[in-house]
Parts: C-alpha cells; structure tokens; sequence
C-alpha cells in the first residue's frame, strides 16, 4: 500500500514519531528565530484531498498553508512550503485527509526570541543537486535553503588541534619540516541537560552529508568518518545529549563579533561582546 504522503527528511520541521509509549512522558518543540527560513517539503499521493493547515497556538487561528506546486510522478504531487518572519509565539502544523479527523503528521514549533536564540546554533543547508527527492535546486537554477535550528553549541575544550605535515632528516639527523596544514576539529554538541529527540542525530547526519552546510554563518564539513554519538540521559528518557565532529573553514581567520559594544573610558577602543577590541580612528 502506497504511502498518502511523504515528507522530506531534510526538511526544516520534523513530524515522526520519536518516543515509545512505555518511556516517559516528554514533550520537546522546535525553536526557530524570525529570520529563520522554515521550509517544509512533502508529497501527497493523487488519490488523496489532503489539508494542511497552520495554527497560532497563541489565538488558536487557523489557515491554510499555502502549497508551492514543484513536480509530479505517476502518483505523488510534491510541493514545498515555507514561512519566514513570524509572530513570536507557539504554532502547529496539522496534515490531514479532508473530511476525515485524523491527523496523518503534526509538528509544533515555536519562534524565540534572542534571548533564548543564544542557547541554540542554526543549521543552514543545501546542495550541488537534488537528492533523495529533494528539490534543492530552483528553476532558475540556485539553491533552495533550509534552516534547522536546535539547542547546543561549541564547547572550547573539545577543540582538537591538528596538522598534517611532511619531515625528514638531514645526514645530521635534523628534523625538516618539508610542509604543514593545520587544522582544527570541534565537537558539536546538541541538546541542554534536557536533551533532544533520537531524530535530531538523524537529521544532523542526513545534513552533514550534503555539499554546503553553516553553522551560526560558518562554513562545516564533517571531520573524515565523523558520526552523530547519541549519549543516554536517563533509563527510558526519551531525550539525549548528541555529539558529531566537524571542521570550520578558514579556522585561521580572527573573527570579531560587534553584535554588542562597549565603548572604553579612554573613548579610544570599542569592545565587542567577545572581548575584541576595535580601535577607532
């Protein structure tokens, strides 16, 4: 029996069920911030009137989403939907065949605001080609981007430093360095002490595999044989802790953030919020 609909697994929003009714009993939502592109791709066998329909948890409005037509087969329509810039607030996105009260996927999201953005890291992503029934490449031949956004981040101490380099010794036995790349890995984390669902590894392992990836506007690559390590919480929590090595690009440039500033007593510097001072002129 043919599937009524199939949603993409790279995209933004995340409707599988992940958690077993005998473990306990958690809720988790996903977070975005207002500048974050939502994007959502599904496909909707022929035979079926399907709904999909977006609820403000915050009035309980409801409308439908506007579907974007991209391709048809012999028997799926897959269209894509996308939303940007929204109120603050909780909101739901319900799939269902019209007429019929059941719900065939569901998902909950909430935009934040920034100060709870500071707790979380944003995926950005796309690829070369399609892949896997994804329409990452427009008509016009860019790219489609999806933001995932989730809670976790950087920690300093699981920086590793790394080089790959080429010696050998001289008839006085003097080591000679004939060429150096360093390079650095960092190990993202994922989830506070509460944790994230088991699909949060899916789909980080599903983004890492494809050709461009940013975390927080930096480029990523997975470090060579990197995989997402899900670390148990607690006995039937059906949240946890996941780690994946990756490496930035251009690791050697200094970077300063000016999203904060503070003008020093001499009126000479300007210290950015990660404690870089900028010099005025």
């Amino acid at each position: 029996m043919q599937d009524v609909i199939k949603i993409s697994q790279y995209s933004s929003l995340n409707f599988s069920k992940w958690k077993h009714y005998f473990e306990k009993d958690e809720k988790y939502i996903q977070v975005f911030t207002f500048d974050d592109i939502i994007r959502t791709q599904l496909s909707i066998n022929q035979d079926y009137d399907i709904s999909v329909v977006l609820i403000d948890l915050n009035t309980n409005q409801k409308k439908d989403v506007d579907l974007v037509f991209l391709e048809s087969d012999a028997d799926y329509d897959t269209f894509y939907f996308q939303y940007q810039r929204m109120d603050y607030g909780l909101y739901k996105i319900e799939i269902a065949e019209r007429g019929y009260n059941d719900i065939l996927a569901e998902c909950c999201f909430e935009i934040i605001d920034s100060h709870r953005e500071r707790d979380t890291v944003k995926l950005r992503y796309t690829n070369l080609e399609n892949l896997s029934g994804t329409a990452f490449i427009n008509n016009n031949g860019g790219n489609n981007i999806f933001d995932f956004r989730v809670e976790g981040g950087f920690l300093f101490q699981n920086i590793q430093f790394n080089v790959e380099s080429n010696n050998f010794r001289n008839q006085l036995y003097n080591n000679i360095q004939l060429s150096a790349y360093p390079y650095e890995v960092k190990k993202l984390t994922i989830g506070t002490c509460r944790g994230v669902p088991v699909w949060v590894a899916r789909k980080i392992n599903l983004i890492f595999s494809l050709s461009e990836v940013m975390i927080n506007g930096d480029t990523y690559v997975r470090s060579e044989g990197s995989q997402p390590e899900v670390i148990q919480l607690d006995a039937l929590y059906p949240l946890y802790v996941i780690n994946i090595d990756v490496e930035p690009d251009n690791f050697d440039i200094e970077k300063g953030s000016i999203t904060s500033l503070l003008l020093t007593e001499k009126r000479e510097y300007l210290m950015t919020e990660d404690r870089y001072r900028l010099k005025i002129e």
